[in-house]
């Protein structure tokens, strides 16, 4: 790390990192990452190429993803599919000898209807783990799907917003109780988009919530509500239903979890003057 920079000031910049691999970066940040670059930093370039190799990965999501064949092929037969194996039992034919060739047989084949019945549900309970286990593995996959899906929306919003012709970037300081805490947002009047990112902003308390304002004129108005990592970071992009013009002025805030219809908590961040 550039020993003249700050933990948080680094922070930034490997966050535009991942932005500039986007191509979304305006002219100014781009020279000031590619100056921090040439400095070697190693971490950054880390951050540069992973967010190339996630973008290049996220053009894949869209198609769903496969079951695996052996995984298939368990599940059909766990439910009884066309090529599953059936357990038989086999057919006895009764003897018509009398006395101790009778009762020799009949003992013989009860033995064997008895290992039959065991070992048919010894398999009735394999199966059952066996679907068991398919149902948690294909629950997994969907469920990891979606989280991909949910993030390449994230990042499609984001570069919508940062790569917008009429965008323009915004800078938050933290107010009086989180100095340390930093943003910068993303205006795009035109589709009427904001993406925001934080820095070093602790998460809120048990029971509150981060809420994002536009004010305009004196009125405020919600723009979202979001949490932020144990790290202090967190991206939040929202597409708000007021117009954004140039007199527009950005604050966030400490509210009730869920939100509130106009602002009541006291500020944490708002616009750099």
């Amino acid at each position: 790390m550039d020993g003249a920079l700050s933990e948080r000031e680094h922070g930034e910049l490997a966050e535009l990192a991942s932005i500039e691999a986007l191509g979304a970066l305006d002219g100014a940040d781009r020279a000031r990452l590619a100056l921090h670059l040439r400095g070697g930093c190693e971490h950054c370039q880390g951050e540069l190429r992973r967010g190339r190799g996630t973008a290049a990965a996220l053009a894949t999501l869209a198609t769903p993803l496969p079951v695996p064949e052996p995984l298939r092929g368990r599940l059909l037969a766990s439910i009884g599919g066309a090529d599953a194996p059936v357990a038989r039992i086999p057919a006895h034919r009764p003897s018509f000898r009398r006395g101790g060739l009778l009762g020799l047989a009949s003992a013989a084949a009860a033995a064997a209807l008895a290992v039959a019945g065991l070992r048919l549900s010894d398999r009735v309970d394999h199966e059952r783990a066996l679907r068991h286990e398919a149902e948690v593995a294909l629950a997994r996959a969907e469920a990891e799907r979606e989280a991909a899906l949910g993030e390449r929306e994230r990042l499609t919003a984001l570069i919508e917003t940062v790569g917008a012709p009429a965008a323009r970037a915004v800078v938050l300081a933290g107010a009086e109780g989180v100095p340390s805490a930093r943003g910068r947002a993303f205006v795009e009047p035109v589709g009427q988009r904001i993406v925001l990112l934080v820095y070093d902003l602790p998460p809120p308390p048990p029971g509150r919530t981060y809420q994002l304002w536009t004010i305009e004129a004196g009125k405020p108005a919600s723009a979202g509500i979001f949490a932020t990592s144990e790290a202090g970071r967190a991206r939040h992009a929202i597409a708000t239903a007021e117009r954004l013009g140039d007199a527009l002025f950005l604050a966030v805030t400490v509210e009730p979890e869920g939100g509130v219809p106009q602002p009541t908590g006291p500020i944490v961040m708002a616009q750099a003057q």
